[in-house]
């Protein structure tokens, strides 16, 4: 269920309807999820395994950093959008809004 984005408590919800008699903690669900997403990460950050995936499944990208290494600006083009880019590209001007909501 945790990687199917679904909330320790609605877990933790559903483990008690099938074992009224549960022990398990919404800290216990937490911190095994959290030990799955450690582990499907091999030891990496967020960042540093979605950039290792990019390289390995040849996306381009371009990646921008400040001073201290931290990413600034990060574009990603898909293989088939890159090649369409590269022949039409002479006579147009690509608009792209890329706003994202972040407020809920």
């Amino acid at each position: 269920m945790s990687g199917a984005g679904i909330r320790t408590k609605d877990i933790r919800a559903a483990l008690l309807v099938e074992d009224p008699n549960l022990k398990t903690t919404a800290r216990d669900i937490y911190n095994q999820k959290q030990k799955f997403r450690r582990e499907a990460l091999n030891g990496d950050t967020a960042v540093e395994a979605f950039m290792k995936e990019l390289k390995e499944d040849d996306v381009f990208h371009k990646v921008k950093a400040d001073g201290m290494g931290r990413i600034t600006h990060l574009h990603i083009v898909p293989k088939a959008s890159l090649s369409v880019a590269r022949e039409f590209s002479a006579n147009l001007v690509f608009l792209l809004d890329c706003t994202y909501k972040t407020n809920r």
